[in-house]
């Protein structure tokens, strides 16, 4: 990571007499609520080689402004469309030449050299892990998980924070420590879903119990049809010969 000096200013041009007149005039209006951070102030940020400073950690991607398809990380997803049926891209790492992804159904880790995976990424829709979005196939595991624990049925439930961060760590997802003080996203986005799929559960009962028949399934949403596997790098060489 490289160090920058970040500088946020509220800036404005006053006639006055004398310098001690336009920053008292200055710090007037501040105090008055004229001037503010929110609505004013101006940000810069330069490159730094300061010694002897220390140095604060930004969080990563805080900014959502990498090309995932340029620079892919751990966490991005792609969603592949092929004869019909989604099928699902997790990367789990990269180095310098390679970008290492997992199958979302067989759960066997490939890779591809960084260029191919550039051509290769443009062409679906890739999910950057700054969207705070998750993979459908790890929300539907931690339903399943969920259910086979006995902890959600169709009489109700609720989610339980320690299968969700089990789930989340078995794929790679941690909570830093920007996130451990301003709540965890993935844990809060799989909390929301559970809850959603609770409530469609009693739901259904209910409905059922007050027409006198049994309770009929609700689709899951999660629950993507996918394919034997996804492309391999042969089969896009192939693609792109073709082509």
């Amino acid at each position: 990571m490289r160090k920058y000096k970040v500088a946020t200013q509220l800036t404005s041009y006053i006639w006055a007499d004398s310098p001690e007149d336009a920053a008292k005039f200055h710090d007037e209006r501040i105090r008055r609520g004229e001037l503010s951070l929110d609505k004013d102030a101006k940000t810069e940020t330069r490159f730094s080689r300061a010694l002897g400073v220390k140095f604060i950690e930004a969080p990563e991607d805080i900014s959502c402004t990498r090309n995932p398809v340029d620079k892919p990380r751990p966490r991005d997803w792609l969603e592949i469309a092929q004869d019909g049926m989604s099928l699902v891209a997790l990367v789990t790492k990269t180095s310098k030449r390679r970008v290492y992804y997992m199958e979302a159904l067989t759960k066997s880790e490939r890779s591809i050299d960084r260029d191919k995976w550039s051509s290769w990424a443009k062409n679906h829709q890739i999910h950057p892990s700054y969207e705070h979005k998750l993979p459908p196939f790890i929300i539907h595991e931690c339903i399943r998980v969920h259910e086979e624990k006995g902890l959600i049925g169709a009489t109700g439930g609720t989610p339980d924070s320690s299968v969700i961060l089990e789930v989340l760590e078995k794929y790679g997802y941690e909570p830093d420590d920007y996130e451990l003080r301003n709540g965890y996203w993935a844990e809060n986005y799989i909390d929301r879903e559970l809850t959603r799929h609770i409530m469609e559960l009693t739901s259904s009962s209910e409905g059922a119990a007050a027409g006198g028949g049994e309770a009929v399934a609700s689709s899951d949403p999660w629950d993507i049809s996918l394919g034997d596997e996804l492309p391999t790098l042969d089969d896009f060489q192939q693609s792109e010969k073709a082509q």
